[in-house]
């Protein structure tokens, strides 16, 4: 064993600055600061689908626009959280019993995920509580 501890501190984690875009379980879309930034901060957004290519799309739009959706900046985090439940529904966008990260690229003014690229499964927090706890 060596004297070569480090200590662990969360509150010292550095920011993600690879852009993400996450489908939470409970139907909800949620970007990091990086992919906020990338799309220029906007206050709300219109979706788009590409039901051929299987592309979702998130363009900045403004607040009066009937079909805008409000970006909220979540509690105590560095993300961004937008309504999807009617949007995932409608377009039968695969969801998880936890959620899934993407890594979006800009198509013009349209950040993109490519429903058909690698994704991440992120467990609930509560999953990777247990999943982690010592017995």
């Amino acid at each position: 064993m060596t004297d070569e501890w480090t200590v662990f501190d969360a509150r010292n984690t550095p920011a993600v600055t690879t852009p993400v875009v996450t489908i939470q379980k409970a139907k909800n879309f949620a970007m990091n600061k990086a992919a906020y930034e990338l799309l220029g901060e906007p206050e709300t957004v219109e979706y788009l689908f590409n039901k051929k290519l299987q592309k979702v799309g998130f363009r900045k739009v403004d607040p009066t626009a009937p079909h805008a959706y409000k970006v909220r900046k979540q509690a105590n985090s560095r993300s961004f959280q937008m309504s999807g439940h009617s949007f995932i529904k409608t377009y039968g966008i695969r969801t998880i019993d936890g959620s899934l990260r993407f890594e979006p690229r800009m198509e013009g003014d349209t950040l993109v995920i490519d429903l058909k690229s690698p994704s991440a499964e992120v467990p609930t927090r509560r999953e990777g509580r247990q999943k982690t706890r010592v017995k």
